[in-house]
């Protein structure tokens, strides 16, 4: 048996095009830092539409430049595939687009080295019959059945791709030796749809930047008066800007300050909420700088809307507020539930959300240092290091067997 790995990682975006590092990016740097990792091959769609002019010639290049770049020895590659069809058809059709990876095929049968399909998107289900593989792992981190806004279309196109999502995530759990699931939800729901179990292993913090001594322990907010109760990630339709809006219109003595990348695209409800003078947006920031933004807050906001796909999510940000010592206040996600503690964390319903700042905010400014310790603890408990040490120690026992 060969004692080297090669991993093919399916994602829906390329490496550089995520603002932020996903659960995927964590664990495909930790994967490519391993001694035994002989290759990492990342493989994501590029989608075209004709009401974009010049994005079919620009998804063609991207897909042929990835494609010559696949003999290069460097132990990290990317893999650009066409999505060229409305509906996601041809990331999700279980028999469509086997010509596509040919080259592929042709270049992972003369590697020697033990072969990891490991899925953290449920697109191309066929390629888990395109080779033998020695290993196929689904990573469930998100509910791809369902909209991230809430809103469920009613359109031919989006139906047919739910279906075709649901029909490709079957096959890929079937064929699955190893499936993880980052919350507990998720893993319930392997079980209902398949009856097949999952390893939970929730999102965790990079304590490599998350820790005092790799800060730089400056008060990046300080033009900005207390108390500041802050969200620090992706502004995404998933989080309740209406609830934000509400808590800066009630509480003109509190900062709203929000720290990430606007994923809105200028959506009125986000403009709106701008307006306010208590609201504050720094915009995106680098990975480095993000604990420096978090360390200047009074309390770490977790404002999630109450719908089916929020019900899935375990967010990265609660343990990186943790890890800066300052409580937690959310909404919305069930999977934060039983980490609810005096003086750390919070969860309740949209309706409570304003008096369970109130309270956090006392937490905040209590003189009870042990409470700062047990939130540091729990989040020092939670490093990527440590989740993705248990993912691959698995791996490694199951390829083995």
């Amino acid at each position: 048996m060969a004692s080297s790995f090669l991993f093919v990682i399916i994602a829906p975006l390329s490496w550089a095009r995520s603002k932020i590092k996903f659960r995927r990016h964590r664990l495909a740097e930790y994967l490519k830092q391993q001694k035994d990792t002989a290759e990492l091959i990342w493989i994501y769609p590029v989608s075209a539409s004709l009401r974009i002019t010049g994005s079919f010639g620009k998804a063609k290049k991207e897909v042929s430049h990835t494609f010559d770049n696949l003999d290069k020895k460097n132990v990290f590659k990317e893999l650009a595939l066409p999505d060229l069809m409305p509906g996601r058809y041809m990331q999700f059709k279980a028999t469509f687009g086997n010509l596509t990876f040919l080259k592929l095929k042709k270049y992972l049968d003369n590697y020697v080295a033990n072969k990891i399909l490991l899925y953290t998107y449920p697109a191309y289900p066929y390629l888990v019959n395109m080779i033998n593989w020695d290993l196929v792992i689904y990573d469930y981190s998100d509910l791809w059945t369902e909209p991230s806004g809430g809103s469920r279309s009613d359109t031919f196109s989006a139906i047919t791709a739910n279906s075709l999502i649901f029909s490709a995530e079957k096959k890929i759990v079937d064929k699955s030796k190893i499936i993880f699931a980052s919350s507990d939800f998720l893993a319930a729901r392997i079980e209902k749809i398949s009856c097949r179990k999952a390893v939970t292993i929730e999102n965790g913090v990079d304590l490599f930047y998350f820790s005092d001594q790799n800060r730089n322990n400056y008060n990046v907010l300080q033009k900005i008066p207390h108390p500041r109760l802050g969200y620090v990630g992706a502004l995404r339709s998933k989080i309740d800007f209406a609830l934000l809006d509400e808590l800066a219109v009630q509480n003109p003595g509190w900062s709203i300050v929000l720290t990430g990348p606007d994923c809105l695209n200028n959506k009125a409800v986000f403009q709106k909420l701008l307006q306010k003078e208590n609201v504050f947006w720094t915009g995106e920031v680098q990975q480095q700088e993000i604990p420096d933004y978090i360390k200047s807050l009074d309390v770490g906001l977790l404002p999630y809307r109450e719908i089916e796909y929020n019900k899935a999510v375990f967010p990265i940000k609660f343990y990186e507020y943790l890890s800066q010592g300052i409580p937690v206040v959310g909404c919305g996600i069930p999977s934060t539930k039983k980490y609810a503690a005096k003086g750390i964390y919070l969860h309740v319903e949209r309706e409570k959300y304003m008096e369970a700042c109130q309270k956090a905010l006392a937490w905040a400014g209590a003189a009870e240092e042990d409470f700062t310790a047990k939130r540091v603890k729990l989040a020092r408990e939670a490093g990527w290091d440590n989740k993705l040490a248990q993912m691959l120690e698995k791996l490694k026992e199951q390829s083995y067997n």
